[in-house]
């Protein structure tokens, strides 16, 4: 008897903790909802007024975001993410000032190498699966969050 109470005692162990990661999960994405929510009228002032740095300026608030970002979105964040993180480094590593760098006339103390890696990191952003991402966060967030973000 006692062996069937212990597969008996698994089985509503199981439920009991399915049902509180599920509840979990419902929690998270409300909290992300409502960070998005929350973040959403700086974010608009970051982005809208346009800028090659707008992203940079951004950056923590998109970080806080993405470490929020529920699981079915996560991925998307960490691509997104990292994009935007590394071209932030090259700049940092160039010295560059993205508002007013000029790939066509970079500073003349710019070397080859630092003007290649400025432009592979800006290619990066534009790349074809950064602007997939960049759109399912979008989506996500009118979707699940019922809340446009600017990106």
């Amino acid at each position: 008897m006692s062996r069937l109470r212990s597969p008996i005692a698994l089985l509503v162990a199981l439920g009991v903790l399915a049902g509180a990661v599920s509840g979990c999960g419902k929690d998270a994405q409300e909290a992300y909802c409502d960070e998005v929510k929350a973040s959403q009228e700086e974010l608009g002032k970051i982005t809208g007024d346009g800028g090659a740095d707008a992203l940079l300026r951004a950056l923590p608030i998109l970080e806080e975001l993405g470490e929020q970002a529920p699981s079915d979105i996560k991925d998307e964040w960490k691509i997104l993410l990292s994009r935007v993180q590394a071209f932030e480094k090259a700049v940092d590593e160039t010295g560059v000032d993205p508002a007013t760098y000029d790939p066509k006339e970079p500073p003349k103390d710019l070397t080859a190498a630092e003007k290649t890696r400025l432009e592979e990191a800006a290619s990066d952003l534009l790349a074809s699966d950064t602007q997939e991402a960049s759109q399912a966060v979008t989506q996500h967030s009118l979707d699940v969050c019922k809340t446009p973000i600017s990106l």
